[in-house]
């Protein structure tokens, strides 16, 4: 069932990236103005078919990812780290103000619902709390995984909601997550390094 879900998960990306691919080669101008970017050179057309090229790519490889995910796993490692970073990368020119929500919505909603889904249905174990207590790796250490995955959350989902601003663009409840991501990777470092103070293999090994 996992397995299954995971091909649809491949064979979607692959149908976006695809799409996407094809509308870059083939009609960059109309590209430009579904993201509202107006009024750029010419020449810009041809930079966006190169990334048409490689997302058209990238598809043909996700295609034949679904055919066999544990033999082609290492599609859904990039897909992961892929998504992370488009989703990241989208989220810092929106905070500066690069961009507008219009124009980069559509690439942090995608890329965030795609990593989401390939990290759930990893075929390894799913990348939940309830995976690592069962799996017993990172003991005490899962409230702090939490409260950072919950401010992480929580600082991006407030772009999606009307509320009035306090600093810059950030609203309240995002200044807020970014405080409760914080603590969770302050008190995660902090219990690491406490692990590894006290890892008796480590004690032995510098006797």
């Amino acid at each position: 069932m996992k397995l299954t879900l995971l091909r649809y998960v491949l064979m979607i990306d692959a149908a976006v990236l695809l799409l996407l691919g094809a509308l870059l080669i083939f009609a960059p101008k109309r590209v430009e103005m579904a993201f509202h970017f107006n009024d750029l050179p010419a020449a810009v057309s041809y930079l966006i078919g190169l990334w048409g090229c490689v997302f058209a790519t990238m598809g043909c490889g996700y295609v034949i990812a679904a055919t066999h995910p544990i033999r082609h796993l290492v599609w859904v490692q990039v897909g992961i780290a892929r998504g992370v970073l488009e989703c990241v990368l989208g989220v810092v020119y929106l905070a500066r103000g690069t961009v507008t929500w219009q124009q980069a919505a559509f690439g942090i909603v995608t890329t965030a619902a795609i990593a989401g889904a390939y990290m759930l249905l990893y075929p390894r174990g799913r990348l939940t709390l309830r995976w690592l207590q069962k799996a017993k790796r990172l003991p005490g250490q899962h409230f702090h995984l939490y409260l950072m995955g919950y401010g992480a959350f929580r600082f991006l989902h407030e772009f999606l909601r009307d509320e009035p601003r306090v600093l810059e663009r950030f609203t309240g409840y995002q200044i807020a997550a970014l405080a409760v991501l914080a603590l969770g990777v302050i008190r995660f470092l902090s219990r690491y390094q406490k692990s590894q103070t006290l890892d008796p293999n480590r004690i032995a090994c510098s006797v």
